[in-house]
C-alpha cells in the first residue's frame, strides 16, 4: 500500500502557519482512502448528507471518492492522518467502514498514533526497503484498527436497525414541518433520552444534526435549481424564520445561503 502521513496540530497560536482546519474553513478531499484519528479536541466531519462529531480518541476510515468536508468544532483540534492506496485497502475499508459509514471510539489510540509516527520516520528513508516497511506498518495499522473495532463496537442488531431507519425516514417525510425530538420518539415509541443515546451511540451524530443537515441540504438544490426567495426557501425545508435559516446555512457551509446561489 502507497502512503502519504501528516501530523497537524492546530491550535490559535499556529492555525495561520498550517492553515489547515481552523474555524471557518471547510475543504474536500479526494485521494482513495483517509485514516483519520482525533488526538485532542474536537473536530466536525460532513459525509453522506450527515454530521458527525469527531473527539479526542475517535477514528474514522473515509473513502476518498465520496465527497467530504471537515474543519474544527472549537479553537483546538490535534489529528493525524494517513492516507493510502493498494490492492488490500478497499478490503480492509469494507471490514471497517462499509457498508455504514461510522465513527469508532477508543479508550487510547496510542498504538495507531505510533504506527503513523514510525510511516512518517520511515518516509525520510529512501530505497526499496522502507517501501515495504510502510506496508507492514500500514497493514499492523488497520489490522490493529479492525480488531480493535470488532472487539469494543457491538453490531447493531435488526431491532436498532430498524429504529434508525424509522427516524431517518420520519425525518425524510416531515423534514419541512416543525418536528421535535418529541414527535420522532413518539413515532418510534421510545423514550426521548433513549431515543437520542440509541442514534448517536450507532451513528457517530445526533437526531438534531440529522434533520439540520438534510434541510440544509435541500435548501442548497432550491438555492440552485429554483429563483425562489431566501425566506421562502427558509420556510420551504422547515426553519421558522429566514434569520434562523441563514445562521444554520453559514455555520455549516461558512457561506449565506445568497453568496452560495451566486458562486454556484
Amino acid at each position: 500500500m502507497q502512503s502519504h502521513t501528516k501530523f497537524i496540530p492546530t491550535n490559535k497560536k499556529n492555525v495561520t502557519k498550517f492553515y489547515l482546519f481552523t474555524s471557518h474553513l471547510s475543504f474536500l478531499l479526494f485521494d482513495h482512502f483517509l485514516n483519520h484519528i482525533t488526538a485532542k479536541g474536537c473536530g466536525v466531519l460532513d459525509i453522506n448528507n450527515k454530521t458527525y462529531t469527531l473527539d479526542t480518541n475517535s477514528v474514522v476510515l473515509i473513502d476518498c471518492d465520496i465527497p467530504h468536508s471537515y474543519r474544527t468544532k472549537n479553537d483546538t483540534w490535534e489529528l493525524y492522518y494517513l492516507r493510502f492506496a493498494g490492492r488490500a485497502a478497499e478490503t480492509y475499508y469494507t471490514m471497517i467502514s462499509a457498508p455504514e459509514f461510522r465513527v469508532l471510539h477508543f479508550k487510547s489510540t496510542d498504538n495507531i498514533r505510533t504506527c503513523i509516527e514510525h510511516n512518517i520516520n520511515i518516509s525520510f528513508i529512501a530505497g526499496i526497503r522502507s517501501s515495504f516497511i510502510q506496508n507492514k506498518i500500514i497493514t499492523d495499522l488497520l489490522t490493529d484498527i479492525l480488531l480493535n473495532c470488532n472487539a469494543s463496537e457491538k453490531r447493531i442488531d435488526e431491532s436498532t436497525k430498524d429504529t434508525l431507519k424509522a427516524v431517518d425516514n420520519y425525518i425524510t417525510k416531515n423534514y419541512q414541518n416543525a418536528i421535535s425530538l418529541d414527535d420522532i420518539a413518539e413515532h418510534v415509541h421510545l423514550n426521548v433520552n433513549y431515543l437520542s443515546r440509541l442514534y448517536k451511540t450507532n451513528t457517530g451524530t445526533t437526531i438534531h444534526e440529522t434533520l439540520l443537515t438534510f434541510r440544509i441540504n435541500k435548501a442548497k438544490d432550491l438555492l440552485i435549481n429554483t429563483d425562489m426567495k431566501i425566506a421562502d426557501i427558509a420556510e420551504q425545508v422547515g426553519f421558522q424564520s429566514a434569520n434562523t435559516f441563514i445562521r444554520c446555512f453559514k455555520k455549516q457551509v461558512q457561506m449565506n445561503p445568497l453568496a452560495y446561489r451566486q458562486c454556484m
